[in-house]
């Protein structure tokens, strides 16, 4: 009984928060790969937009400017990409499907009649951290997601910094947004 307590703990203390964590970390993933795809466009467009305006006013200052903002975009497009949001997400996701299968493993051991063997139990938890190798790990946000979605974070600390740290994000988001809008006004 004390081997099916440990394996149940494993189960809900290891693998299920891994693997909700690392679902949460693809979904992340995905959202900052087409956020960064839509900001590229987005930028691309006010660049070519400027463009078109300085065949009309030939400015000089919104000339050295806009080749200024191309070569910039150029740079973040290029680091961006480098960063490889879309593979992290597939890494991710293979890594909660094998731990979706190790915990099915763990919960066969679990119902076995004869009673649950040590070694086997010892193999899986290998196999656990053979999973967690071969991917980065998620980030404490990530993890942080979880435990607030599940009802599971008491901590007022850890909320907060949870909070705090999306509200910063969306704000920074939003000020890459709006930037190009502001830079519109004061030129034009």
């Amino acid at each position: 009984m004390d081997n099916y307590k440990k394996i149940e703990g494993f189960i809900d203390k290891n693998i299920w928060v891994t693997r909700k964590s690392r679902i949460e970390a693809e979904a992340r993933m995905i959202r900052n790969h087409n956020f960064l795809q839509f900001t590229l466009v987005y930028y691309t467009f006010f660049i070519l937009a400027f463009s078109i305006w300085l065949l009309v006013t030939e400015n000089y200052n919104i000339s050295i400017f806009t080749v200024i903002l191309s070569v910039g975009l150029f740079g973040f497009n290029i680091y961006f990409n480098s960063i490889g949001f879309n593979e992290k997400a597939l890494k991710y996701k293979e890594s909660y499907l094998e731990l979706t299968q190790l915990q099915y493993k763990m919960e066969q051991l679990l119902d076995e009649e004869e009673g649950i063997k040590t070694e086997e139990f010892h193999d899986l938890k290998s196999d656990y951290q053979q999973i967690l190798s071969k991917t980065d790990n998620h980030s404490e946000l990530d993890y942080l997601k979880v435990l607030i979605k599940h009802n599971n974070l008491t901590s007022i600390r850890s909320l907060l910094y949870f909070y705090t740290f999306n509200f910063i994000k969306y704000a920074v988001f939003t000020c890459i947004l709006v930037l190009p809008l502001i830079l519109i006004i004061f030129v034009i």
